[in-house]
């Protein structure tokens, strides 16, 4: 007869099943994390803020748009609708005859045919430049642009048109033409940003003048849902935002109860700096925002360095606070740079440096963009000098206080080479349905602009 073995004692096991079970349960939120990357199931893993190679062709999209350096206007705009579907502020026509171009993607980066002609529609207004600056999915679905129109005169008007999920004119909008001109200041109109009320009305933000012998200003338009202008709103339907001198407009942003922030740049007397203002659902400055530094009320400005500031993009947390996004002039050139704002208009000195962070990427570099993410880090992303002397796309993600996160990237910087030797710059930057980022911009070299659609799967 064989005698039995002896039963290994519990203790010998190196995992009891008591610590197999925690194993079990602390295991679970990775494997979760997992299931919710399926690149990592496919042999692969792709690090956060990786180019999504399911979208486009490796990760982006490119269109060769009509040449727009000759108009000098960039087209700077981008959303998502309820279905994924992107819609892109572009130009359709030829150089000498520009018109509003919307382009349509699928949520896979390609074009969606289906949309105007073969995923672009156009909008003549019936001037030779047109260039859309802003576009906006609304609630019912249906897409505002908004940008530049340049009649025979030379003086610029903005245009704002609204089209039909198919592309089509919106003929229920600005008395049944489906699009209006914006010229309530005598010489210059220009429309770069908008923002749609709760109740549907539109803030169109941008800058003007009245004739040449006076300085630029920041300009805010207040149109009805329906596209007439709203004479109620400001003077006669505009209010003009003055600061010191020379005022130039960068973004604008929804701010709490029906307020806008618009957001820009002014001439000190000595160099530029940042500029915000708050505008009331009336046309009237919010005199709870206000910094004392310009003696006006509802107004604040940002100045990095004593040198030449400037203000491009413009975001909101959800906990009320501003962050303000652009360049500022440093030692050895032109650095990124990024600003928070308490609600009330003064620097919030948590964040960065008292409330200000610069950032040298290396030669010229600036932020054309910022979006607060998931988890309430930052993204800006903007442009970077290359060791070959042209620009890329590059980006940054700060934690909530203003410090690079260093877990990503290269300690918390990217840079993407779109088109190697071109000059790449991101104009703008949002969030899809699923929490991919979308990147904007565009691929120039000469007289060619290509516009530009890149996504990253964070």
């Amino acid at each position: 007869m064989v005698p039995m073995r002896n039963k290994p004692a519990a203790a010998s096991h190196p995992w009891p099943r008591h610590r197999l079970a925690w194993l079990a349960v602390l295991s679970l939120p990775l494997f979760s994390a997992c299931l919710a990357r399926s690149d990592m199931f496919a042999g692969t893993y792709v690090p956060p803020f990786s180019a999504d190679t399911t979208f486009g062709s490796g990760g982006t999209f490119t269109w060769p748009s009509t040449d727009v350096i000759a108009a000098t206007w960039v087209p700077q705009g981008i959303d998502v609708q309820p279905d994924g579907r992107i819609v892109v502020a572009t130009t359709a026509g030829s150089a000498a005859n520009l018109d509003y171009g919307v382009l349509h993607l699928n949520d896979d980066g390609r074009v969606d045919a289906s949309f105007g002609r073969g995923g672009l529609a156009s909008v003549d207004l019936g001037t030779s430049q047109d260039v859309a600056e802003s576009v906006r999915v609304q609630a019912d679905g249906t897409i505002v642009v908004a940008g530049i129109d340049t009649p025979a005169d030379g003086n610029f008007v903005g245009g704002v048109a609204r089209l039909l999920n198919g592309g089509a004119l919106d003929t229920s909008f600005a008395n049944g033409i489906g699009w209006e001109s914006v010229h309530m200041m005598a010489e210059k109109n220009i429309i770069n940003a908008q923002v749609t009320l709760t109740d549907g009305s539109l803030r169109l933000c941008g800058q003007g003048r009245a004739s040449s012998s006076v300085p630029w200003v920041m300009t805010v338009y207040g149109m009805s849902a329906g596209g007439v202008i709203d004479t109620t709103f400001g003077s006669s339907g505009v209010l003009t935002i003055s600061f010191f001198n020379y005022d130039a407009f960068g973004a604008c942003a929804p701010g709490g109860a029906n307020s806008i922030i618009a957001y820009g740049n002014t001439f000190n007397g000595a160099s530029h700096d940042f500029a915000l203002a708050v505008v009331l659902p009336s046309g009237a400055f919010d005199a709870s925002f206000d910094d004392g530094s310009t003696g006006l009320p509802g107004r604040a400005t940002i100045d990095f360095n004593g040198r030449e500031d400037e203000g491009r993009a413009i975001a909101v947390q959800a906990d009320g606070k501003i962050l303000a996004a652009g360049n500022s002039q440093g030692a050895s050139g032109v650095d990124s740079a990024l600003a928070r704002l308490l609600p009330s208009g003064v620097l919030d000195s948590s964040f960065g440096s008292g409330g200000k962070v610069l950032l040298d990427l290396g030669g010229n570099d600036g932020f054309e963009a910022v979006v607060v993410l998931a988890d309430g880090r930052i993204a800006c992303g903007g442009y970077l000098t290359n060791s070959s002397g042209d620009t890329d796309f590059s980006m940054a993600v700060f934690a909530t206080n203003g410090d690079l996160d260093k877990g990503v990237g290269a300690g918390g910087v990217f840079s993407f080479d779109v088109t190697p030797g071109w000059n790449d710059k991101i104009s703008a930057m949002v969030l899809d349905q699923q929490g991919r980022l979308l990147l904007f911009g565009s691929t120039s070299q000469g007289t060619v602009a290509n516009v530009v659609v890149m996504r990253l799967v964070l």
